[in-house]
């Protein structure tokens, strides 16, 4: 597969892949950790499944890296995505209006 990991994720690997990204982004290469940052979706969306909350989550962190590189067609995808995984749990926790006003920010540019 294209990350070459096969089916073994598990929690201790995406945090892993996880921290490298995080280091990636404190030592100020947005890139490298927006391309990690996706891998980490990858992972948890096969591990959890495609409507998980955590998934919804990461979606914003990858909006958030993928406006910061230039990529706001990409960023209101992963938001819009994690807004609609968002209203398949309506009663939790993730808040809608900070989604949606992350979608409102990237339409503005």
């Amino acid at each position: 597969d294209k990350l070459g990991m096969g089916p073994w994720y598990d929690v201790v690997s995406i945090e892993l892949v996880e921290k490298i990204a995080q280091v990636l982004l404190v030592n100020g290469d947005t890139n490298s950790s927006k391309v990690k940052h996706e891998e980490v979706l990858e992972m948890k969306t096969a591990l959890l499944g495609p409507n998980h909350l955590d998934v919804a989550l990461h979606l914003c962190k990858v909006g958030e890296l993928r406006l910061n590189t230039g990529d706001g067609r990409g960023a209101i995808k992963a938001l819009e995505q994690a807004l609609r995984i968002r209203r398949l749990h309506y009663s939790d926790g993730l808040d809608v209006a900070l989604i949606l006003s992350k979608i409102g920010t990237v339409h503005h540019l």
